[in-house]
């Protein structure tokens, strides 16, 4: 009780009336008493020689720190004590005792028992004093006071004891059988005072049977010290082997005196797979990549990493690491590297070993070319020489630190042949198709494929040749037939893209091509077999002639009454009504020939080609054609005419033969006298020698058709104008031009077999190449390329014709070509210059051009040469004209998984059918999604940028200018870290107007966990569920989470009746990581709760016990040994809220970690006013390490100062007033947890006698432990 009852009045009167007693005295017994820790004694409190004893009063005390004693039935009333009232308080009780009868105690008599706890156990000694207090000791008869002449106190001894935590500390529960393992003993003392003599016992045993055993004897340890020992062990067999660890003494040895590990001895296996390591196959320079490799291994723990690579490359962690390995068959090891050095290096130039428990593997690397951000530069040289003639030309080469991938090949072609064998190259090689496109390929295939097949002299090879152009032709064949990529509309129409409306310009290439493959003598026109359809409807995966004729009648313009037929789809050419009416001619007669046109469908070819007719004629006969565009017009118009001109009412045949002979006569003056050609107007494409050479290709086919045979002068000079003429790959500029060419040289180029050699002499004599031509020998064409000598050759030759802007070390040469030849000709010589020049070392002349510029010479090369090659990884936005803007979902992409990625587009210009080249390389398009935008057209190409690559080919209709436009498609990037992604935009108006830019997209992996939950024996325990990342299991032990994006995660582990676990789990790419939680009984103690892998334990633990105490703070330390193989643990400590007066402080190995460093899960603290109570739950620290051996963990908890409720550092008179006030409900509580309760620490209540005895303290009636 806190309240002494008083003996009752009648008691105290009859006391007071009655006489006086004698003396007596007071005893404790047994007066001298040992005690251990925990263990009870009973003292008796002894009165002998009384007289009459009717009441007493006193006061017992004693030492806390060393016994206690609780209220209740601690404190037992003597025999003859009717009524025993207590006050136990710290290190103090007041008895009041009664006797009821008359006649009182006589004598000799226990007047209570007091059952003492053992407290301390370090052999200090407390006394145990009796005072009488104010009231004494009372007769029972007269009330008067009975002196007491004796007291004969006693004393309690703490017998001394030793609380120790004993521990076994393991690396992992797997070692090798044949390599020597480390095994950490270690005791540790867990109070303020120093062991007696301890033995310490280590014990190895195998099947029950001891196979080592190490003993310490007379072992003393210090104050919160620890006695630790290595022990070196060598398995020698594999295995399931027990440690144990048993501390003994003389004295009594509590905590925890033993500790066992299990550790299982196998034979040690490490095995990298494969045959060399898989990663990047090019990178940039400076730039980070990475090789990788699998690796098994059956034990977790660390492996050393020893990386061999050239000179000059910096590998990310050095050449000797450390990499953690899990007990698994798919641990991949990634090793990051970079260098400034360009260049090809061989995958045997990297090594790769790794070595572990005496076991050791190795792999090479893979070929890697590492690269400056490049562009291909070109120069060319070409002359034409005939009959025994010479010529003579230049090109450049050009000369920087980095220049790489140089390659110079010389070109001979013998007269058409060898210029159409060209041609045919570029068409069939080109890599994305409109429909003008399309049919381009598809129309030179044909010619060149049915010239040779009527000829005797192919060329070597032609198989590949025909080949090539059967296959184009068959899949321009499945484009263009209905419901296919370029299908022909329903209305019997094309359109460029195959989507939007039918326009006459995409009609007209169409038709006119699919017709002439219908042609009867045509030998692939078994391809259109089932595929050509009749009457008023298009049938899928058919063209339908009767809906195209429909269609033209349909679709028209109109001119005093008359039909004509515009062009309408400005791509790289357009032409004039007056040059397309006689093209639609054209294609009807082409229709007319290879089809049974009926019916209404006859009728309205007859009105179309009536009405085409008179167009034609009217604008001849009358002069209407004129200006640039009369050449180009005029020889469609006689080809037209030639075709399918037919007389009606408003044409005569002699106005039809007027045209005819006005237009071929104006031709054949109009052809220039100086090279052949036939000039037309700029509005007929971009490019100079496109609109020349179609100018010139259907003059000389209408002149032809005409009945001017090939070996005319006006023939042939026109085809050598075709001839000599020489552009990248073989082209005349665009497609449709090149196909028009090769028409014109398959059709009309001589019979007479010709042959020559020809001697290139390229630097005077340093290099010199004879190349035999002929036509009768089937090389009309031949490509000789330099050696890797004779590039040394010519690249340490040349003359300096200019340095490079910015670039002292970069110059530009010149090299001369002499060429003969001996025999016919006429021959193209053509030496083609190719370098990868890197970015940062040419200037704006070369960047803008992507041609060796040599102006400072006073001129250039003959034909410069615009190449569209750019590394897909050069960081350059040559985007003049666009603003393009980027992003992913999700953002970061998943390796392995689909994505989308869209790009946005606005153009400064108005821009018609531009087209969005995308390079397929770091990732998989998903072909079958396609593009978001279901307007538009796209498809999968060979790349314009690597003939070993496809690109995706985006292909809008338009944009209109300032309008912005987004496309999104599918992709599955192939590996983590960084998708560059590249991006050319190219105009179908001119396909070398090329802009580029590109992009980088983050990428990120996914990898797996697995969770295994157990006891501290490491036995299998079934959780009430496992989270990770927010997914969560029940009712298991043990859970892989699949398919986690790489980073770290929350995790929580929960059972009843277990202290709830929860740390962060880290995921690595393409990884299953192992992660071991341990449920706790307790966590008073340090407690290795989470580990990675099978590694890590606690090898020792101690802790310095905090003292209650008014003069100054509450300090604990906790020191924990910790012993790992590299993986993640995590120890665990539970402990009172009041510890959190201050931030602890964590230290792991001497070193304060940071906030950021551990979690801290703070516990609760509440009080309630109205009851004067308080309620509170433990905190949670958890500190997550790395360890590789053994590490060190302190931490230290500075508490507050016991009954400082105001938290000003010091007890004093306010503090009793704050707890007084909290006891009649003014405040609510305080800012310093429990330690205003210094009364009773067990009652979590705090009021008035708490007051009084802060009150006590400040006026000094006890002393810092409220004694």
């Amino acid at each position: 009780m806190k309240k002494l009852k008083l003996i009752s009045l009648a008691f105290l009167c009859i006391a007071l009336i009655f006489g006086v007693a004698s003396a007596a005295t007071l005893s404790i017994n047994p007066a001298d008493t040992d005690l251990a820790m925990g263990e009870k004694a009973l003292l008796a409190v002894n009165v002998a020689d009384v007289q009459g004893l009717g009441s007493f009063d006193i006061d017992v005390t004693w030492d806390s720190s060393i016994v206690s004693l609780s209220d209740g039935t601690d404190v037992i009333a003597g025999p003859s004590i009717d009524n025993l009232q207590s006050n136990v308080q710290r290190g103090r009780v007041r008895l009041a005792g009664l006797n009821s009868t008359l006649e009182g105690i006589s004598g000799s008599e226990t007047l209570c028992y007091l059952n003492f706890t053992g407290v301390g156990d370090n052999g200090q000694t407390s006394d145990v004093n009796i005072k009488v207090n104010r009231y004494g000791f009372l007769n029972s008869t007269f009330g008067k006071d009975i002196p007491v002449d004796q007291i004969n106190q006693g004393k309690i001894t703490a017998r001394v004891s030793n609380t120790i935590d004993a521990r076994i500390g393991v690396a992992g529960r797997e070692v090798p059988d044949d390599k020597e393992t480390t095994i950490k003993a270690t005791v540790a003392n867990q109070r303020n005072y120093e062991t007696s003599k301890l033995n310490v016992n280590v014990t190895f045993t195998k099947d029950s049977a001891e196979v080592k055993k190490e003993t310490y004897s007379d072992v003393v340890i210090a104050p919160g010290g620890k006695f630790i020992r290595d022990i070196a062990w060598t398995p020698g067999a594999e295995g399931l082997y027990l440690v144990n660890i048993t501390v003994t003494s003389e004295d009594a040895v509590k905590g925890r005196p033993s500790d066992e590990k299990s550790i299982n001895a196998i034979d040690y296996q490490l095995d990298i797979i494969g045959d060399h390591a898989y990663g990047y196959s090019s990178a940039r320079v400076d730039n980070w990549f990475y090789f990788y490799f699998r690796v098994e291994a059956n034990k977790a723990g660390n492996v050393i990493l020893n990386v061999n690579a050239p000179e000059g490359f910096e590998i990310y962690g050095g050449e000797n690491q450390t990499k953690y390995l899990y007990n698994s068959n798919y641990n991949y090891v990634y090793v990051h590297m970079r260098t400034s050095n360009p260049g090809n290096y061989a995958g045997d130039d990297f090594t790769f070993n790794m070595s572990a428990n005496g076991k050791s593997d190795s792999i090479k690397g893979r070929d890697i070319r590492i690269y400056v951000p490049s562009m291909e530069v070109n120069s060319i040289g070409t002359e034409v020489v005939s009959d025994g003639s010479s010529a003579d030309f230049i090109f450049n080469t050009l000369h920087t630190n980095n220049t790489n991938r140089n390659s110079t090949v010389i070109v001979a072609q013998l007269g058409a042949q060898g210029r159409t064998l060209s041609g045919l190259g570029y068409l069939v090689g080109y890599p994305y198709g409109c429909v003008e496109q399309t049919t381009s390929k598809m129309m030179a295939s044909l010619n060149v494929k049915n010239y040779y097949l009527g000829r005797d002299d192919p060329p070597d090879d032609f198989d590949r040749i025909r080949n090539r152009a059967n296959e184009s032709v068959e899949r321009g064949i499945n484009v263009l037939v209905n419901g296919k990529l370029r299908g022909q509309h329903d209305d019997g129409g094309w359109s460029l893209w195959g989507y939007g409306s039918s326009e006459a310009s995409s009609s007209s290439y169409a038709s006119y091509t699919l017709a002439k493959i219908n042609r009867t003598d045509e030998d692939l026109r078994h391809l259109l077999n089932g595929k050509i359809s009749s009457g008023g409807t298009v049938q899928p995966n058919t063209v339908n002639f009767d809906m195209l004729i429909k269609w033209f009648n349909k679709n028209h313009k109109t001119e005093s009454g008359t039909m004509y037929w515009e062009w309408e789809a400005p791509v790289c050419h357009s032409w004039t009504s007056q040059s397309n009416t006689p093209f639609v001619m054209l294609i009807h007669s082409m229709i007319n020939e290879t089809c049974e046109v009926k019916g209404e469908y006859k009728d309205y070819m007859l009105r179309n080609m009536e009405n085409a007719t008179k167009y034609v004629v009217n604008n001849i006969n009358t002069g209407r054609i004129s200006g640039d565009d009369k050449n180009m017009a005029t020889a469609l118009s006689l080809w037209g005419l030639e075709a399918f001109g037919i007389t009606s009412a408003d044409v005569s045949q002699e106005a039809l033969d007027t045209a005819k002979t006005t237009a071929r006569e104006y031709l054949i003056e109009a052809q220039s006298k100086e090279d052949g050609s036939w000039s037309t107007g700029s509005k007929y494409g971009w490019s100079n020698t496109g609109r020349i050479t179609e100018s010139t290709a259907y003059a000389i086919l209408a002149l032809n058709a005409t009945g001017i045979t090939g070996d005319n002068t006006t023939i042939t000079d026109g085809i050598n104008w075709l001839v000599n003429q020489y552009e990248n790959g073989g082209k005349w500029g665009y497609t449709w031009a090149s196909q028009a060419a090769i028409d014109a040289l398959i059709t009309c180029q001589g019979s007479v077999k010709t042959s020559g050699t020809v001697s290139v002499d390229i630097d005077s004599g340093s290099i010199v190449k004879n190349v035999a031509l002929s036509d009768a020998a089937g090389t009309q064409r031949v490509e000789v390329t330099l050696t890797e000598d004779e590039m040394k050759t010519l690249m340490s030759g040349g003359t300096r014709t200019r340095g490079i802007t910015g670039n002292p070390f970069g110059e530009v040469r010149y090299h001369t070509v002499d060429v003969t030849l001996t025999g016919d000709g006429p021959v193209i010589v053509s030496v083609e210059n190719t370098q990868w020049a890197p970015l940062n070392e040419i200037d704006n002349l070369i960047r803008n051009s992507q041609t060796i510029q040599d102006l400072d010479a006073g001129e250039t090369v003959h034909f410069t040469m615009f190449n569209r090659n750019i590394d897909d990884s050069a960081e350059i936005d040559d985007i003049s004209n666009f603003t393009l803007a980027y992003s992913s979902s999700p953002d970061p992409l998943v390796v392995g998984k689909e994505g989308e990625i869209t790009v946005g587009v606005t153009s400064d210009v108005d821009l018609f059918s531009p087209m969005i080249e995308v390079p397929i390389a770091g990732f998989v398009f998903d072909n079958t999604s396609g593009i978001n935008d279901k307007s538009i057209s796209f498809e999968v190409l060979n790349s314009t940028a690597n003939a070993e690559q496809d690109s995706i080919f985006i292909q809008p209709e338009q944009w209109v200018a300032d309008t912005p436009y987004s496309y999104s498609f599918k992709v599955t990037p192939d590996d983590y870290g960084t998708l560059n992604m590249s991006f050319r935009i190219i105009p179908l108006y001119d396909d070398e107007k090329v802009a580029i830019a590109g992009h980088n997209f983050d990428v990120t992996g996914n990898g797996s966990v697995t969770i295994n939950v157990q006891n501290e024996n490491y036995n299998a325990v079934k959780a009430d569920n496992i989270t990770v990342d927010g997914v969560k299991v029940f009712d298991t032990s043990s859970y892989t989470f699949s398919d986690l994006p790489i980073g770290n995660f929350s995790l929580s582990v929960k059972k009843a009746d277990y202290p709830e676990v929860h740390g962060t789990v880290g995921i690595t790419y393409n990884k299953t990581s192992i992660y071991n939680v341990t449920m706790p009984t307790s966590m008073d103690e340090p407690v290795l709760i989470f580990s990675e892998g099978d590694s890590g334990s606690i090898a020792g633990s101690s802790h310095t016990p905090g003292v209650l105490s008014a003069m100054k703070k509450e300090n604990m330390t906790y020191n924990v040994s910790v012993m790992g193989e590299g993986g993640r643990l995590a120890i665990a400590l539970k402990f009172p809220m009041r510890y959190l007066m201050t931030d602890p402080v964590v230290k792991l190995n001497g070193v304060v970690l940071g906030a950021d460093e551990y979690e801290l899960t703070r516990g609760t603290f509440v009080y309630d006013k109205d009851s004067g109570t308080y309620s509170t739950t433990d905190s949670t620290l958890v500190i997550y390490n790395s360890p590789s051996g053994t590490n060190y963990i302190e931490l230290e908890f500075e508490g507050g100062i016991w009954g400082d409720a105001d938290n000003s550092g010091e007890v004093d008179l306010f503090d009793a007033l704050d707890i007084l006030d909290f006891y009649l409900g003014n405040i609510e509580g305080f800012d310093t947890y429990d330690y205003p309760n210094v009364d009773d620490l067990n009652s979590d209540t705090i009021d008035l006698f708490d007051a009084l005895k802060v009150l006590d303290r400040y006026l000094g009636n006890v002393n810092e432990f409220y004694n």
